[in-house]
């Protein structure tokens, strides 16, 4: 075989048993035009070499070469681990029992903490499938949620003539409202099972008051003022924010270790409705006739999310969502600028056509600038759109098929 040496000119034909001896003998004595020294000198000088280099690196110390190191980083994605119990992204609620799927397409790693990544997420076992970013997939991304009448959304107060959007100041439950075609009330308990915050990978946490006055949970010397609400993880939530789309107030929630989230980008979407019985005390008004109120009555609900726009952690690294003006559930890009070196993570979102639903919010690419990820999607009847692959960079692809799961 032929090798040039790293420097040099000419080219050397070594035999496979003397290779490393000659090899090792041209990187040290490489530059002329004479022919290589013998066996014996060339042992000498890489002798010479090696004691030198031990001398440097201190008794008993461990000596790697460049080219073992580069060995290391290339080989690391060959490495094989156990296979855990959620080999295919999957994983048991332990509170209620649900079986849920969540994956990480695109991670852009940096210098701060805060993520830069597309997710999706499926939980299974739904009364009702509904239109999420990839089909019948969500998108992971923080927010605020809950499940609200479709009259009134996310509101408070006593009754419908007293709802109000101060969702922060005045937080509390929502009001008791009245039933399709105004028939029979529903009260918040029946309809609204909280308000809650999720983060990718720490699931949900519900929006809590104080157990006794703000103060109690405000961190030590911090310059806050006394936050609202809290969650069972010790988040702080505090009030004061507009909300960009949607009416009312947003919400701005403080970590345990200070990276703040601004949620103020408010939407919806329709959730199963409920129905009860109507005819019975004390829903039938005394002395009215008993007949004319044996009826079953619906409530329409809907899932109201509150999203961010900026995530900003303790050393003053930003993360910013930007969201579709015109379609408000359309996520157009996440940002981060870092705030010492300027180096960009940027990944930037594109939607399929679809004539049928043209402000649907449906996931057809994603890119970094110089990779992509395309999704595929397949009608299941009657709920719309199924996700069933994902082609990722390098051209390989995952099939899917979570249809029979419901």
């Amino acid at each position: 075989m032929r090798f040039r040496a790293p420097g040099c000119g000419r080219r050397m034909a070594v035999s496979c048993g003397a290779a490393a001896t000659v090899v090792a003998a041209a990187l040290v004595g490489c530059g002329g035009s004479e022919a290589p020294p013998p066996a014996g000198e060339a042992r000498q000088k890489l002798s010479a070499v090696q004691t030198v280099q031990a001398a440097q690196a201190g008794p008993g110390e461990r000596t790697e070469t460049f080219y073992s190191e580069g060995g290391k980083l290339m080989r690391a994605d060959e490495n094989v681990a156990a296979l855990g119990n959620d080999l295919m992204g999957d994983r048991v609620n332990l509170y209620n029992g649900t079986l849920e799927f969540v994956h990480t397409d695109a991670n852009l790693p940096g210098n701060s903490a805060l993520p830069v990544a597309a997710g999706r997420r499926l939980v299974t076992g739904q009364p009702q499938r509904v239109a999420g970013h990839f089909g019948d997939w969500d998108l992971e991304v923080p927010r605020l949620h809950g499940v609200f009448s479709q009259s009134k959304g996310w509101s408070v107060g006593a009754g419908e003539a007293s709802a109000s959007t101060a969702r922060c100041t005045g937080f509390g439950p929502p009001p008791q409202v009245r039933g399709q075609s105004l028939q029979g009330t529903f009260n918040p308990e029946e309809y609204w099972h909280g308000s809650f915050l999720y983060l990718p990978g720490a699931g949900s946490q519900e929006l809590l008051l104080p157990d006794t006055t703000p103060a109690s949970v405000q961190p030590t010397g911090t310059a806050l003022a006394a936050p609202k609400l809290t969650t069972k993880d010790r988040w702080l939530i505090y009030c004061g924010t507009p909300l960009k789309a949607g009416a009312g107030e947003g919400f701005t929630a403080v970590a345990p270790d200070g990276t703040r989230y601004r949620f103020d980008w408010m939407v919806a979407r329709p959730y199963p409705q409920i129905e009860k019985a109507y005819g019975t005390p004390p829903q039938r008004p005394t002395g009215e006739d008993p007949s004319a109120y044996n009826a079953t009555v619906l409530l329409k609900r809907q899932e109201v999310w509150i999203l961010p726009t900026e995530v900003l952690d303790r050393f003053g690294n930003l993360v910013s969502y930007e969201w579709d003006a015109a379609i408000p559930w359309r996520l157009k890009k996440i940002l981060s600028v870092d705030r010492t070196s300027g180096a960009r993570r940027e990944l930037s979102f594109e939607y399929d056509a679809d004539a049928a639903e043209p402000a649907h919010h449906r996931v057809s690419r994603i890119s970094d600038g110089s990779r992509e990820w395309r999704y595929g999607y397949a009608d299941h009847a009657p709920y719309g759109k199924s996700l069933i692959s994902v082609t990722v960079p390098g051209g390989g692809a995952w099939a899917m098929d979570m249809s029979q799961l419901g």
